[in-house]
């Protein structure tokens, strides 16, 4: 949530503890303040220099939908020695995060737990995060705007496809303007930064980039860099939408600005948003065959095959996209040493009743990706 969103906010989509409300609004302008003279330096001092960022390579795109392993997936390939991404450091500090790299960087670190706090994935400054955070400070057509503000989902649930006439077309090209500077200043960062990750390494810089928002932007993306690789990733709907429930209600809870919704609101809610993103993605990918002309650019993995078998996995997405080095000692290290920050997390169980309702409200998941439509006992 931004500073200039949230004070714009209509009063019957906040909490109705103003007092809340307020405080939060105060934190997020205070920070804001103390960000500016940097975002002063920013445009004064690297403007230029960012412009003349070439890209090398055309990113890779991890895309599935919130709660699939599109995390875990990003955090093992993003230990590959070329790669490099979007941190927690630049996705806060997106507009200044080059003048006021240090400054703003121990300024967080002592304020942030070692977990995201709804999971049990550890979330450090300068590990890998989803772009979307970045682009919502960018401007107000971003999907996270309703992360505080839940009730304002039917109105922003149009920037999550970012398709016209839904979306102005004036808005689609501001978006694809922020998003390739955002990249450039990535990629700039890389040069310059403190905190940058290819220091002397001799690789040309790879983005990987994760956001699941992306899974229904793949034409919009393939515009704007024709050569990137995707990789989709796909869990069975019953972990996948208990799970964004908690999610979501967390989030709302943790900044408590925007209103809570009944328990039945948060299930439409979820499959509202599941039903947009998937059903662009199929419409994409199986109807208008998107990859038809671009093989070695897409491959579809599964949760249990990812979580099953990492390693194995990676070899395969390697392979897939003609990226035979993708696997390397770093991920191998990764995958060994890792086990609290992917841990598995239990959450809220559906009734009989919710579940009934997501087998018929998402049949053509559980069709498309095999999964056994019948009833779970547990649900993690």
């Amino acid at each position: 949530m931004t500073y200039s969103f949230a004070r714009t906010v209509p009063r019957h989509h906040r909490t109705p503890d103003s007092k809340a409300y307020w405080n939060e609004l105060m934190k997020l302008g205070s920070f804001k303040c103390m960000q500016f003279p940097f975002k002063l330096m920013d445009n004064i001092l690297h403007h230029r220099s960012i412009e003349e960022i070439t890209i090398d390579h055309a990113p890779m795109f991890i895309i599935g939908h919130w709660r699939s392993g599109t995390t875990y997936l990003h955090n093992i390939i993003s230990k590959h020695p070329q790669m490099i991404y979007p941190t927690l450091h630049t996705t806060l500090n997106e507009d200044c995060y080059i003048s006021g790299d240090s400054f703003l960087y121990n300024m967080l670190k002592p304020q942030l737990s070692h977990t995201r706090g709804f999971d049990n994935v550890a979330q450090g400054l300068l590990d890998p995060i989803e772009e979307e955070v970045a682009l919502e400070r960018f401007g107000p057509f971003s999907y996270y705007s309703t992360i505080s503000f839940p009730s304002l989902h039917d109105e922003y649930k149009k920037y999550l496809t970012m398709q016209p006439p839904q979306v102005a077309t004036a808005e689609i090209e501001d978006w694809k303007r922020y998003y390739w500077r955002m990249v450039q200043k990535l990629l700039y960062y890389n040069q310059i930064g403190e905190h940058r990750k290819l220091e002397g390494n001799g690789l040309s810089p790879m983005l990987v980039l994760k956001s699941p928002p992306n899974t229904a932007r793949i034409p919009l993306l393939l515009d704007m860099f024709p050569t990137a690789k995707f990789v989709f990733i796909h869990r069975n709907p019953l972990h996948v939408i208990p799970s964004s429930m908690t999610l979501r209600k967390y989030m709302r809870a943790k900044q408590n600005v925007g209103r809570d919704l009944p328990e039945q609101q948060w299930l439409e809610l979820a499959l509202d948003k599941y039903l947009v993103l998937m059903k662009k993605y199929i419409s994409d990918v199986d109807e208008h065959k998107v990859f038809a002309n671009k093989p070695k650019q897409w491959i579809e993995i599964g949760y249990d095959e990812l979580y099953s078998d990492p390693l194995q996995t990676i070899e395969k997405i390697g392979c897939e996209l003609d990226m035979e080095s993708l696997m390397c000692d770093e991920i191998r290290s990764f995958v060994a040493n890792e086990t609290k920050s992917h841990e598995k997390t239990t959450h809220s169980k559906l009734t009989e009743e919710q579940q009934g309702i997501v087998l018929k409200e998402l049949e053509f998941a559980f069709h498309r990706w095999q999964y056994a439509s019948t009833p779970m006992q547990n649900i993690l």
